[in-house]
């Protein structure tokens, strides 16, 4: 018989069962306020558990629920930022974009790589708050994208801890027969079931599909098993779930979007989905459904460097897409040229993005440059610089700030800077904050840093096998008063090192 590990959850005080609420929501994760409820009941157990909410509830002993139950300062305080949460996460009406992304950077969730997901997540955040109809759609990876160790050798190593879904603020998608949502994609004859995950983030959902399903063969179940999965087949096999399975996900969970953002090409099979709905259950002829795409579809292109983009062999999209293709009325070849970039064997998934958007951008001035060069090919009746190809620049979500340094904004301009509304005068005003100040919160923080690297740089040096005195070098090159210069993540070539 085979193992299986079970969770069960501890019972807790009426008065604190609003924590739990807090737990299954983003918005808490990134809000000050809801983080230190955790560390007024323990802080030392709520670092250890990684700052983890569900996993720190299910950790706190019992005896210090019952404390806390019964004090009424600590149930003064989570009721007023319980009241702020059920304020600021009011369900927004209707979803009328849909922003579509391989990976999303969320806390907690194991289910991004690098900057293009902590785009995606920052995006539904700042969304949230200005309570924009958006709703993301994205993939579940039970052992999401590879940590990095540098072995003894110098060497890298690669290895992936599977999610521990108990601990994670995911929970399946209720039809509106309060039943799990699953949907049916059929790939090159082969039935793939397919269940929906939901996040909340904050006023916004997030649907992850995910295949490890029991319904599924092996090799299905391990489809969306890891991000960037090394295997081709695999890989565009998930891009196929993204794409058309996404499109399937929101018309059952009623959701029907008027614009469809594709955060990089490989979401871009949703445009076969699409014509497919448009064509053969709505009556559009193939061109009015092609104008009809292209006026409800957005793109964003992040990588700089053309061998980085998504692509795969024409023939590997024929064997899987050539039957759907032709329901909806196009020869397969026809269809491929709108992926082709320089030749007739290779499909470009931004290529195929690009050519069905009314709008597409880079993420910042230089990168828009950079892109209208590499596909300009695509654009052969009109000059490079004419090329509709926008900056747009990469911001981060105003939740990556201090506490300590949000507090000082507050001090001087009167303002908080998660709530403000951006203006010339807030703006201003954060120019003219003490510089002696902003240093100190600056050296404040790179103490803590370099403290903590110090910490690991020992701990993870005498594991490798290191000796003291070596482990004792690298601790002391770590130091307050030196510039230090890092790379972090994966060494990869079209990153331009």
């Amino acid at each position: 018989m085979a193992n299986r590990k079970i969770y069960v959850h501890p019972r807790y005080p009426e008065p604190l069962t609003k924590l739990f609420e807090l737990s299954m929501n983003i918005w808490s994760f990134w809000n000050p306020e809801v983080q230190n409820l955790f560390r007024v009941a323990n802080g030392k157990l709520f670092e250890k558990c990684g700052r983890n909410p569900l996993r720190f509830l299910n950790d706190l002993p019992e005896e210090r629920r019952t404390e806390l139950a019964a004090d009424p300062g600590y149930l003064e305080q989570l009721e007023d930022v319980y009241d702020r949460f059920k304020e600021h996460t009011i369900p927004v009406k209707e979803e009328a974009v849909a922003y579509f992304s391989m990976e999303f950077g969320l806390h907690l969730l194991p289910i991004y790589a690098g900057g293009l997901g902590m785009l995606a997540g920052d995006i539904l955040k700042g969304a949230s708050d200005m309570a924009m109809p958006v709703v993301g759609v994205g993939l579940y990876y039970r052992y999401g994208y590879f940590r990095q160790n540098i072995n003894i050798d110098g060497e890298q190593e690669e290895f992936y801890n599977e999610a521990e879904l108990p601990y994670l603020p995911l929970s399946q998608f209720k039809d509106r027969e309060g039943k799990s949502l699953y949907i049916d994609l059929k790939i090159n004859g082969k039935n793939i079931k397919i269940r929906v995950w939901e996040v909340l983030v904050g006023r916004l959902r997030l649907l992850l599909l995910d295949t490890n399903v029991p319904e599924n063969s092996p090799d299905l179940r391990t489809i969306t098993d890891y991000l960037y999965v090394a295997d081709r087949d695999k890989r565009i096999l998930q891009e196929i779930i993204l794409g058309r399975g996404g499109y399937l996900a929101l018309e059952a969970a009623g959701i029907s979007p008027q614009v469809y953002h594709l955060n990089e090409g490989h979401s871009a099979f949703l445009i076969i989905e699409r014509f497919k709905r448009l064509v053969t259950s709505r009556g559009f002829s193939v061109e009015e459904a092609r104008n009809l795409i292209k006026a409800t579809t957005v793109f964003t292109t992040h990588t700089p460097v053309e061998a980085g983009n998504e692509h795969f062999p024409a023939e590997m999209i024929r064997v899987l897409l050539k039957e759907d293709i032709e329901s909806i009325g196009i020869p397969c070849d026809m269809f491929l040229k709108d992926g082709f970039l320089h030749d007739d064997m290779i499909f470009w998934m931004p290529a195929l993005a690009l050519r069905y958007s009314s709008h597409a951008n880079g993420v910042s001035k230089i990168h828009a440059s950079v892109s209208r060069a590499i596909w300009k090919s695509i654009y052969t009746h009109i000059k490079e610089e004419e090329i509709p190809i926008v900056p747009i620049t990469n911001g981060v979500h105003s939740s990556w700030m201090a506490p300590d340094l949000r507090d000082l904004i507050r001090n001087h301009t009167g303002q908080d800077i998660f709530t403000a509304e951006p203006s010339e005068g807030l703006r201003d005003a954060i120019y003219e904050l003490p510089d002696a100040e902003l240093w100190d919160i600056h050296m404040r923080h790179k103490r803590r840093m370099i403290s903590s690297l110090r910490t690991m740089v020992m701990e993870k040096g005498l594991a490798k096998g290191f000796s003291s005195g070596t482990v004792q070098k690298a601790r002391a090159k770590l130091n307050t008063s030196f510039l230090t210069i890092v790379f972090a993540r994966r060494f990869a070539p079209y990153k331009r090192p």
